[in-house]
């Protein structure tokens, strides 16, 4: 999984310095950002697993750092 991560990374990154794709707009990101956060909750409430606070907080913080670059 980590693998396919970095290749469709490399992959977006060529396309957007290619001009190939466009910059993602807010729209965009903002879907993948609530997608993230739901798929999260939902395989914890499937696995019976709970958060703490801070566990939260930092999920959210680096999810954001990482899609904000």
């Amino acid at each position: 999984m980590i693998a396919m991560r970095r290749e469709l990374a490399g992959w977006m990154t060529q396309a957007f310095k290619s001009q190939r794709m466009a910059k993602p707009r807010a729209e965009i990101l903002s879907h993948a950002l609530l997608g993230t956060l739901e798929a999260r909750f939902m395989h914890a409430y499937l696995h019976g697993t709970e958060f703490s606070e801070a566990n939260n907080h930092a999920f959210v913080k680096n999810l954001v750092a990482e899609i904000l670059g």
